[in-house]
């Protein structure tokens, strides 16, 4: 308990409110839930919680039938379920999952678009597309990632690591303990929570050679790398008591030394860092003041602007469903537009409509030709409203 509330990674994690990081959480008190399950309706509440977890991020469909798979086989061949008891668990799992199930086969042109008893959309992307086989050495080299760093301040420090820098021979040290354990539970036909815990963390290795990871986007490995850790600090403990008291100490100095960091000089370096993005929920507020009902252009320097012109213009799913549009025009990334909103700024002016831009060197030009055609701008915040009374 003591290295999971003193690891790094769990106090970030535990800061930053990212919906992909309840993975973590739902993965272990899944796996809890099932390594305890005797009576047919354990297993029935462990299925409702596999069928949970299935929705707490989007790759999890990549994780979790991949530690299910090696989980079930090892427990029944271990003789620590039943086949019944499988049977009562993956019926509720996939009861869970077919939304799920359905919308990888609605987006992958198996079937079509359902509007029923059910909604579920053609996107124009999801995150399947990010799945592939073509660059498996390269991306196995993100390990490093997992274990120090990545790019993002609210995932990690690099001066501690996720697990503290100190802690990864612990952790690689921890991986082989594991290995072997498993080999030899396996050879005794004898189930332990170890096993588990290394499927858990193939299931993570599996996911990373398909896809470029972050530290919140393969958030439930740290799971495994806590317990490798602890498994070595056990054997510290059974074979070298000064080597495991040396260990602690370490830990509990790391650990203060990083509460130090984190609530002082971490908040001060890092006090101007915004995760929302108010400004364009204002900004929206404003244009629909100035005219509700001419198409709107708009170039924004933030990542996936629409996401806050929907919450800004609480729009329904159904509604954004039947008139999104996919942006078409070159060197632009945004994705969506929809009813009167565009994210991208046509090749030619149009008309009896707004354009709101945030002008950099791209959009000079363009910002030039709206003044020549008598475009009243004003200036809000960042941004340039240009608009014709």
């Amino acid at each position: 308990m003591f290295l999971m509330i003193a690891c790094p990674w769990h106090i970030m994690q535990s800061r930053f409110g990212l919906d992909c990081n309840l993975l973590s959480s739902m993965v272990l008190i899944s796996i809890t839930s099932l390594t305890f399950s005797k009576k047919w309706w354990h297993f029935f509440i462990t299925g409702i919680l596999f069928g949970i977890t299935l929705y707490t991020y989007a790759l999890s469909y990549i994780i979790v039938p991949i530690l299910l798979l090696l989980t079930l086989s090892y427990m029944l061949y271990t003789k620590k379920i039943k086949f019944i008891n499988i049977i009562v668990l993956g019926i509720h799992i996939f009861l869970l999952a077919l939304p799920l199930i359905l919308m990888i086969l609605v987006n992958m042109g198996y079937i079509n678009q359902i509007n029923s008893f059910i909604t579920i959309p053609k996107l124009f992307s999801f995150r399947g597309q990010e799945l592939s086989f073509d660059n498996i050495i390269g991306n196995l080299k993100q390990f490093k990632i997992i274990i120090t760093h990545d790019s993002f301040i609210y995932n990690s420090i690099a001066d501690f690591g996720t697990i503290y820098l100190f802690a990864i021979p612990l952790c690689i040290s921890g991986l082989l303990i594991s290995i072997l354990e498993t080999i030899k539970a396996i050879i005794k036909r004898e189930f332990t929570i170890t096993s588990i815990m290394l499927f858990l963390f193939i299931a993570n290795m599996f996911l990373m050679c398909l896809t470029n990871i972050n530290v919140n986007k393969i958030n439930s490995i740290y799971i495994s790398l806590i317990y490798f850790v602890f498994l070595t600090i056990k054997k510290l403990f059974i074979h070298s008591k000064i080597s495991f008291f040396i260990i602690i100490s370490i830990y509990f100095i790391m650990f203060l030394t990083f509460l130090n960091y984190y609530f002082n000089k971490y908040n001060i370096d890092n006090a101007s860092i915004d995760l929302v993005d108010n400004n364009t929920i204002e900004l929206v507020q404003e244009i629909e003041k100035i005219d509700k009902n001419k198409t709107v252009y708009m170039h924004l320097n933030i990542h996936q602007p629409w996401i806050y012109v929907l919450y800004s213009l609480q729009l329904s799913p159904y509604e954004f469903n039947n008139t999104k549009r996919e942006n078409n025009i070159k060197n632009y990334a945004n994705n969506y537009s929809f009813e009167r909103y565009y994210f991208e700024l046509p090749d030619e002016i149009i008309e009896n409509s707004l354009y709101v831009i945030n002008p950099d060197e791209f959009t000079r030009d363009f910002c030039n030709e709206l003044i020549k055609n008598d475009y009243n701008f004003q200036f809000y915040k960042n941004v340039i409203i240009f608009y014709k009374n």
